[in-house]
């Protein structure tokens, strides 16, 4: 079980390594950008959210298989998975980081029509440039 966890978090962190150096490629439209403007919404909320929210969907088939297994292991009675369990515990912290749950118990606390307005828009964002995003949001 071990080696499939360890597999499992290779391809995870490959594929997601793969989502953030795409990321620099593209540019949101201004459509978008207009859209996430009239929000009017914190920035860090906003696109950091929308930036998060692109990731995992890049990466979600990875993400889920490696869950899987972390759920697996963690909810077995076998008693020879400990290292197994401390592992995914391990792997675990690091998939949600204070950062990201800080970031999304802020997103959480939103108006439900701003949530909405965000989970929309994430559907159609593909990685993109972080930095170029929050400079045309600070130029408006």
């Amino acid at each position: 079980m071990l080696d499939e966890l360890n597999n499992r978090f290779v391809t995870f962190e490959r594929r997601f390594d793969d989502c953030i150096n795409s990321s620099s490629q593209n540019d949101v439209s201004e459509n978008i950008v207009d859209k996430i403007q009239a929000l009017n919404i914190d920035f860090e909320i906003s696109v950091g959210y929308l930036y998060k929210q692109s990731l995992y969907l890049c990466s979600d088939n990875e993400f889920s298989e490696l869950a899987r297994i972390i759920m697996i292991i963690e909810t077995s009675d076998n008693d020879g998975l400990q290292l197994s369990k401390a592992k995914a515990s391990q792997i675990r912290k690091l998939l949600f980081s204070k950062v990201d749950l800080r970031l999304e118990s802020k997103f959480q606390s939103l108006p439900q029509d701003k949530k909405e307005a965000l989970l929309n828009l994430a559907k159609k964002l593909e990685p993109f440039d972080l930095v170029s995003m929050h400079e045309r949001l600070q130029a408006m």
